[in-house]
């Protein structure tokens, strides 16, 4: 099975921007772009665990990115920074993890 790779598209519809003009699609039955959603097929743990340590070693460099972004407000940022830390408070559970990422897994396309 091919790897799979992070792909950008239309960050002002994601939680990360969090517009106020972005509204998730229906079929997708969650309330907020702000709820997280995973939407790829299964992989195994160690795969996940593999493409997460990424997220992991990167979350300083991420987070000093943001602080230093001079065209964000202090309130954006703290927003912002929330978001992630409930990401990384996500994946720093093995039992989260499977849940979000095996168990919800997309079966088919």
């Amino acid at each position: 099975m091919a790897r799979p790779y992070v792909v950008p598209y239309d960050f002002d519809y994601s939680g990360f921007v969090n517009t106020s003009y972005a509204v998730p699609d229906e079929k997708l039955g969650i309330e907020s772009v702000r709820e997280r959603l995973y939407r790829g097929l299964p992989r195994t743990m160690d795969e996940v665990n593999e493409a997460l340590d990424i997220f992991k070693k990167q979350k300083e460099n991420i987070y000093t990115l943001i602080e230093k972004f001079d065209l964000l407000t202090s309130n954006s940022k703290k927003d912002i920074i929330s978001y992630l830390d409930e990401f990384y408070d996500q994946i720093s559970k093995p039992q989260k993890v499977k849940e979000i990422f095996i168990q919800n897994a997309v079966t088919g396309q």
